[in-house]
Formats: structure tokens, sequence, C-alpha cells
């Protein structure tokens, strides 16, 4: 059987210190692709999402360039993404805890290989969202979710249209410390995240609101140089 029904709508409001996030829903197509029953920390792809949730967020603090986001961050890193598990929280939003082991350390003191860091969006079994979240706030109806084979698929959840990070990706991070949770969390969101292209050479993705808030240049594309620069200074 497959869906064909498309919701769009807003479903909620999340409130946080440096943004306000709103949810939309889009239940899309349901393929015959399904995933691992014990698999808990998937990935979304073409084969298995059967909801898309994009959380729309205003940030109030826009970091365009290196030297604001050195000035912001508690650590700067080069890590290699070794795990995630996603979960919910704040009502029904979803929240995702990244393993990352660390290659290097730009600033920071007494890092461990392996910290956790923890971001708004990912990517959940609808099994597991419809386990952890209370049904007043769910922003997905459960009969949607009867049938074994949509139980299997998963929920992906982006912020203004950004993918979350990918398991055995490469990333430098700039993260300020949650003592409350005892995690890091990027920089503004995913503006704090750069992911390695080539060469040593990392890029990071900013929606078109940022960039138009921002009122000025944006740096988009990150070197080894760029940080060595900005904490020098």
């Amino acid at each position: 059987m497959k869906l064909k029904r498309m919701i769009m709508f807003v479903v909620g409001i999340v409130m946080c210190t440096s943004f306000v996030c709103y949810n939309n829903e889009k239940l899309i197509n349901n393929n015959e692709g399904n995933i691992d029953d014990n698999d808990s920390k998937v990935e979304a792809n073409d084969e298995n999402i059967l909801v898309e949730l994009e959380c729309k967020c205003d940030m109030e603090e826009i970091y365009n360039d290196v030297p604001k986001l050195c000035d912001s961050a508690d650590i700067i890193i080069k890590c290699n993404v070794i795990g995630q598990e996603a979960f919910v929280k704040t009502g029904s939003s979803i929240y995702t805890d990244y393993e990352v082991k660390i290659e290097e350390i730009y600033k920071g003191d007494n890092m461990p290989d392996v910290i956790h860091l923890e971001s708004l969006g990912g990517t959940i079994t609808c099994a597991e969202y419809l386990e952890q979240v209370d049904a007043k706030d769910s922003m997905i109806g459960e009969n949607e979710f009867k049938q074994k084979e949509i139980n299997e698929k998963v929920i992906d959840m982006k912020v203004n249209g950004i993918s979350s990070m990918k398991t055995g990706e490469t990333y430098i991070v700039f993260a300020t410390y949650n003592k409350k949770l005892k995690k890091y969390n990027p920089v503004g969101l995913y503006q704090g995240i750069f992911e390695e292209e080539y060469d040593d050479k990392y890029i990071r993705n900013l929606s078109d609101s940022d960039v138009a808030s921002a009122g000025e240049k944006v740096v988009y594309e990150l070197e080894q140089d760029d940080i060595d620069n900005c904490i020098q200074e």
C-alpha cells in the first residue's frame, strides 16, 4: 500500500534562548524499503522516510564569520561522527545525541577522546517516536502507524532545511558546553558545524533566512588557517 496523502501545517513552537522554531509536518509516500527492527541509530534515505518534519527557526544570533564563532565557542574540534541516536524531548521535537571522536583540538583543554554533541533535528523510527512522545504532544496521528511496515519507517526532522550530521563523516565543530546536560551544543544550532569537503577544506550549510538576517557577507568555507588566525587574535 502506498500513502499518497500529503499534509503541511504548523504544528508547534519550540522556545529556546537563541531561536524560535515552528514545526511543519509532511506525510510522504510509503515505499517498500524498511529498516532493521533493532537499529535505533538510523539515517534517512529515499526509501525509509515516512514523515518529514521541517523545523523553521528564527535565529536571534547569526554567526556570519569565523571570529564570531570562535568568540562564542568553548571548544573548537575536528571530529568524526562514530555514532548517533535520536530521541524526543521538549514536547514533541526530535533531537540527536552524536558520539564523536576528536581528531584535533583547536580550542579547549583536557578534552577526552570521545565526547557527545546534542543538537535539534535528526531521524528516528516511527515506533520509537510513538514510544517516547506524549499523545497530546505528538505531531503525527498514531493511527498513521498501525501497520508494522509503516511502524518500521522513520521520521526525519530538519532545522531550516539543513540536514543533520552523518555517521562516518568528518566535521569541524564550534560548540558550547551545557553544564545541565553535560554535553556540548553546536554554536547557533547548525551554524557552528562545517563538514569536510576535500583537502582539509570545510563547508557549512546555512538557510536563506540566515543569510538574509545577517545583512552582511556570510562565510561558508573554512580552512585551517582561518581557525589559527582567529585563535591567535
